[in-house]
This record gives structure tokens, sequence and C-alpha cells, in this order.
């Protein structure tokens, strides 16, 4: 069975000084990360796994960054998962990036991120 991996590190240039959350979805499937860190920047370094069905109605995974403890949206990015790579364990993981949010009021902030298919073989599996 195969997984959609999303391992979200953390974020630069929010204009919040709050402990922002993230909001993942896709297909149905939605989770919350836990609040960030503040440290120079946004701390998350979390790995979530989402099962991936071939009759999955949406192929678009959004990964929105919300202001906590008040809901503010603060950006995010979207991936069209047809897109995201495969990764077969002893591949090397697959290190994360830099994308740039839309929406909200991060017109200038990064999210920091990871996405691929796996199985449950993949160390980030545990997490």
């Amino acid at each position: 069975m195969h997984y959609l991996f999303v391992r979200v590190v953390k974020a630069r240039y929010l204009p919040t000084n709050g402990s922002p959350i993230v909001k993942i979805s896709v297909s149905g499937h939605n989770v919350n990360s836990k609040p960030a860190r503040k440290t120079t920047l946004f701390e998350w370094n979390q790995t979530f796994a989402f099962t991936r069905d071939a009759q999955d109605s949406s192929p678009i995974l959004e990964i929105i960054v919300w202001d906590s403890p008040e809901p503010r949206l603060l950006g995010g990015v979207c991936f069209d998962v047809n897109e995201i790579p495969v990764r077969d364990p002893p591949d090397s993981p697959l290190a994360p990036q830099w994308y740039r949010m839309e929406g909200g009021g991060a017109s200038h902030g990064d999210l920091m991120i990871a996405t691929w298919i796996g199985t449950q073989a993949d160390e980030s599996f545990s997490d």
C-alpha cells in the first residue's frame, strides 16, 4: 500500500508572533500540526502519512499555515499529488525545500517541506 508523506519542517518571514499551526488536506483527509516552536524561524519538524488509493477524489494536496491562538490565514502551498515523486527505500530521503506561500498575510512567507509517495517500509512511517 502506498502512502503520501508530508514533512513540515519550518517557516520563515511569517507575519505573526504567535504559534502558527499547519493544516494539511488531501482527498478528504485533514490533519493539524502541533503549534510551531519559535526560534529564529517557526519550527514544526513533523511528518504525516496519508493512505493513497487509486480512487482518491482529489489530486490536490493543500498545506495551509494558520495563526494561533487566533485563527488567521497566513498563507499556504498546493501540490498536484500526481506530480509528487515516489521514493522506495533504500533511496535517500528527499531533502525538504523552501516554497513561497500564497494567500493570507504571508506574501513573503516561505515554508520548508518535503513530499513523497512511499510505503510502510519508509523510515518516516513510524513518525
